[in-house]
């Protein structure tokens, strides 16, 4: 099938203009020709845009040089082929720099429908590289234009000028007269102009202010939270909607929903005065802008939400600083009270009431910006109206207006004080409710879910601190209440103490007089009861002389005494006395010391104490074998006073005493050894235990070591037997 071909042919020959026909048509086209051979008739014919010119180089009043002037002059892409008798190859290169598509002898007229169809297939690649680089440079302006958004986006903090750059931005690359960014405002339900351009009619912005109720609002403003894609309108003027863009003489507008994921923040409106049809690209284009607005509203929205709460964490840090800097009841509620006052400016009044649970009361105790006295006189203790509310929901309670809440009472003292708006706060810890924080607005206000957080949170804080201040109160009386039991009780033991010490000496004494006959002969069976009532008087006074020395260290009055004591004799003097007054005869007692003096500085009492409570213990426990005394004189501290600090010296070198009481006894449970120095602990505190005493000895033991600078530890295998060593810096 033939290929139409619309043809201008500038030849004076007619006859060589149809065999230039001939052969298109013998190349496969379907030519409609026109001849012209003059320069009038060529210029009408080309502005019919001919398919492609085929012209003579010379005729006599007009050239093809000339022609292609014209052409090149009008910028129009025809392919132009010189066609000539003859022609010199200077001038046929010339024609084809000059813009010539190629150049035919009429001898070699074969050739035209070939160098047609070249012709014709270079146009088309150069109309479509010129499509490609006009597509290339339009793509180019728009992602130029997107980076630009987006840097606007990264670098501005103020959203409102962010709005005004993407609506100038939008408006230059899609040429339109007119256009606003509407927001949607979900907490007050309405639709609010934050950008616009192009108006001619001010006025016209403010009537973008509506409600998206469908009732009180415009179309476009009830259609703003489910708008879901691009509404493209192309005859304003006739729709329903835009009524303020009519009176701006607007034709044809698109309108965009600005949303981030799935959350509707607005619309986008833009529109020309004159009809315009809007491509699939344009729309595309003007969608990604729209996107990349909601980036900037939900980032600036963020930034703001951000600094908000960066801003009551720093008021509740410094409140919580406040409230935690101490204990006093009074003070914290002030201190709570004047804090509200500074961070939450709408407050006209605050109060503080907390809840008796024996009574089921709630008692004033503190107020700001009322007066006081008047104030507890009027409020009502019993938990009804909106404070029983509040209490039973564990929840904040506000109410717009309390001058029309029929659970207000006393409205003449609201009056006075033109008070109009409430919100009652639990004071909640550990899920008990402590009393109600109450804030007062002397204008009508809608607390917002923001401020309602922030108290919820202040009020957590402050139930906190409260609740803390009233364990204080409580722990304090409960301290002065024990420290009175104490003194007491320590006045109980001085004097029972004594009181019993004194008789049982008098009885210890006669009846020792007794056993060493000095009143009489006596016989052997009286002999050995007698040393069993000294052995259990000796007990006796042992349990009491622990009771008292133990008064003395919890009340601390017990000082150390030293002096020198040579602990040779020391010991020698104590085996003696032990000897006196022990039983249990069959068992061994090793008393192994130096035999040269070895002179110490030390509370010499004490250091006897301790001696004696460690054998008494040791004899105790052991029912076979033996009880050692062994007293040494070590060159390093042990580890646990390497721990403390403790070293004794002498002349640069360590030097500690160390005295071992060792038995063949019962021994220690493993378990239970952490606790043998505490007072009054027993291993077997049962009451079948075979072992008598108080279970204060080795807590005397300890505490003696410690007030002369020594340790003591303990090593211990049940069924085998204990070892308690003592050491002590030989010079304090």
């Amino acid at each position: 099938m033939a290929t139409s071909l619309n043809v201008l042919i500038v030849e004076d020959r007619p006859a060589d203009a149809e065999l230039m026909v001939y052969e298109l048509e013998r190349a496969g086209f379907d030519p409609a020709w026109k001849r012209v051979d003059t320069m009038e008739d060529y210029l009408a014919e080309l502005e019919k845009r001919p398919d492609v010119i085929l012209a003579d180089h010379t005729l006599p009043t007009f050239n093809a040089p000339k022609a292609l002037e014209i052409l090149l002059g009008r910028g129009l892409d025809i392919p132009f082929i010189v066609v000539t008798g003859s022609i010199s190859e200077e001038v046929a290169v010339e024609s084809i720099k000059m813009g010539a598509a190629d150049y035919i002898l009429k001898g070699h007229m074969t050739r035209l429908g070939e160098a047609v169809v070249r012709s014709l297939r270079e146009k088309r690649l150069r109309e479509e590289k010129q499509r490609a680089e006009d597509a290339l440079r339009k793509r180019y302006r728009e992602l130029q234009t997107l980076q630009e958004i987006s840097q606007i986006i990264l670098t501005s903090p103020d959203r409102r000028a962010v709005l005004d750059r993407i609506l100038e931005k939008a408006i230059s690359i899609g040429s339109f007269d007119i256009g606003v960014i509407r927001l949607f405002d979900r907490r007050t339900g309405v639709v609010t102009p934050a950008a616009a351009w192009g108006y001619q009619d001010p006025e016209n912005v403010g009537r973008h202010n509506q409600r998206a109720d469908g009732v009180t609002g415009g179309i476009l403003a009830s259609r703003a939270a489910t708008l879901k894609a691009p509404h493209i309108e192309e005859d304003v003027q006739g729709s329903k909607a835009f009524n303020a863009w009519k009176r701006e003489n607007v034709q044809s507008a698109i309108v965009i929903p600005v949303r981030a994921d799935e959350d509707v923040l607005g619309v986008f409106q833009l529109g020309s005065r004159s009809q315009r049809v809007f491509d699939p690209e344009e729309v595309h284009l003007l969608q990604t802008i729209t996107d990349q607005m909601g980036i900037a509203i939900q980032k600036s929205r963020l930034n703001e939400e951000t600094e908000q709460n960066l801003e009551r964490i720093r008021a509740l840090h410094e409140i919580d600083l406040a409230i935690t800097s101490t204990l006093e009841l009074d003070t914290i509620l002030k201190v709570l009270l004047e804090k509200i006052e500074i961070f939450l400016p709408i407050a006209a009044a605050s109060t503080v009431r907390l809840l008796n649970r024996e009574t089921q009361e709630l008692e004033s105790l503190a107020c700001r910006g009322l007066d006081d006295p008047e104030w507890k006189a009027q409020r009502r203790k019993l938990l009804d109206g909106r404070s029983k509310d509040i209490v039973e929901t564990k929840a904040p309670l506000s109410v717009r207006d309390i001058g029309t809440d029929p659970r207000t009472h006393n409205q003449g003292f609201f009056r006075k004080y033109g008070l109009i708006s409430y919100i009652g706060v639990p004071l909640i810890v550990k899920d008990e409710v402590l009393g109600i924080l109450g804030l007062y607005t002397v204008r009508e206000h809608e607390f917002t879910p923001g401020e309602i957080e922030f108290l919820n949170t202040l009020a957590g804080q402050a139930a906190i601190a409260i609740h803390n201040a009233q364990l204080f109160e409580q722990s304090r009386n409960q301290a002065d209440d024990l420290q009175k039991a104490n003194k007491v009780k320590d006045e109980f033991l001085s004097v029972m103490s004594h009181e019993l010490r004194t008789p049982l000496s008098v009885v210890m004494g006669y009846t020792g007089m007794v056993r060493e006959k000095m009143l009489g002969d006596i016989n052997p069976q009286q002999e050995e009861a007698l040393q069993k009532v000294l052995s259990r008087a000796a007990e006796q006074l042992h349990m009491i002389n622990s009771i008292m020395q133990t008064t003395q260290i919890e009340s601390h009055a017990v000082l150390s005494e030293r002096h020198l004591v040579n602990l040779s004799d020391f010991l020698a003097h104590l085996k003696s006395d032990y000897e006196l007054t022990r039983d249990k005869h069959h068992l061994a007692l090793d008393w192994d010391y130096p035999s040269e003096p070895v002179p110490f500085v030390t509370d010499g009492g004490k250091l006897r104490q301790i001696i004696l409570n460690l054998v008494d213990n040791a004899v105790k426990f052991t029912d076979q074998g033996g009880v050692t005394v062994r007293l040494g004189v070590g060159s390093s501290a042990p580890a646990s006073a390497k721990a403390a600090g403790k070293t004794g010296s002498r002349g640069g070198a360590p030097i500690w005493v160390e005295l071992k009481v060792a038995d063949t006894g019962i021994g220690i449970p493993a378990e239970k050894i952490p606790r043998i120095f505490e007072k009054f602990y027993q291993v077997d505190s049962s009451e079948t235990r075979l072992y008598g005493g108080v279970g204060l000895g080795l807590y005397i033991v300890q505490k003696f070591t410690q007030i002369l600078g020594g340790t003591v530890d303990v090593e211990s295998e049940p069924g085998k037997g204990s070892t308690f060593t003592v050491r002590l810096p030989l010079e304090n």
